[in-house]
């Protein structure tokens, strides 16, 4: 057991953590099971967080961030998650992984308050005619420099691409949204296409600050299809497919080495 800052990180058992470990406050980090990697890169601080593994064969990797993590993540058996570098979480952002599906989320994106990401319905559907299961869990994968509004559900087999923004209180489920738009409503519909955002914030502006900000005089946040874009539907196969923990933390690297800004372009 690791004690670090007055929190904790829980029973390894045969579970490994590698890279720097971070900073943590009032946060923990629990295992139960085994076979379970936790990645992190340097510059991580956990604030009132926990991170939970409940399973076996599972990876999290964590990029490092100029921001603090908040967030109550659960994983569950032969998942995998990766979250990429300086995303901005204002409190806790709640995320469950399970059935084996994934969890990918790009760079430098923003979660309001009270957001879920769930990758399963947790329970049992069925077909009563031929007595088929008709829910299955799926994979969410989100783009580079989104914003999800607050009190947002993202809910299985969605797909949000990079540059986008879901509205306050939308549920998005399993939809793909292209990059630049707006989606909004329950459930989550498109209300606009060719869009960016920037991440100032106007509570305190005065009438120059508005006016300054009236224009922006670049297109930084726009995304567009330069041949580069990874296909994430055949990324995930692999993740499903890898045979070993270690095959599995081996594909996040190659995210986090990808340094292209339409990565995660989607039309």
């Amino acid at each position: 057991m690791i004690i670090e800052d007055g929190a904790q990180l829980k029973d390894l058992k045969n579970n490994a953590c590698l890279g720097t470990h971070p900073r943590m406050v009032n946060s923990t980090i629990n295992f139960v099971g085994e076979n379970n990697l936790l990645i992190f890169e340097d510059n991580i601080t956990f604030t009132n967080s926990t991170i939970s593994f409940k399973g076996d064969n599972a990876v999290i990797y964590l990029s490092s961030n100029c921001f603090s993590y908040e967030m109550n993540m659960v994983i569950f058996s032969h998942s995998a998650a990766y979250v990429g570098q300086n995303n901005y979480f204002n409190e806790k952002l709640n995320v469950i992984i399970s059935e084996g599906q994934n969890f990918i989320l790009g760079n430098q994106c923003m979660f309001s308050f009270d957001i879920w990401i769930r990758n399963s319905d947790a329970h049992l559907i069925y077909d009563a005619t031929n007595m088929q299961r008709i829910n299955p869990s799926k994979s969410i994968v989100i783009g580079d420099h989104v914003w999800i509004g607050q009190h947002a559900m993202i809910l299985k087999g969605s797909v949000i691409h990079s540059g986008s923004i879901v509205g306050a209180m939308s549920v998005l489920a399993g939809k793909t949204v292209k990059s630049n738009c707006s989606w909004a409503g329950n459930p989550a519909k498109r209300i606009q296409e060719n869009i960016f955002w920037s991440g100032e914030s106007v509570h305190s502006w005065t009438e120059p600050m508005t006016q300054h900000y009236s224009i922006l005089p670049h297109q930084n946040f726009v995304f567009e299809n330069d041949g580069q874009a990874m296909d994430m539907v055949a990324f995930d196969r692999k993740l499903l497919q890898a045979a070993s923990v270690q095959d599995k933390a081996r594909l996040p690297l190659t995210l986090a080495a990808n340094k292209n800004k339409n990565r995660f372009y989607g039309a």
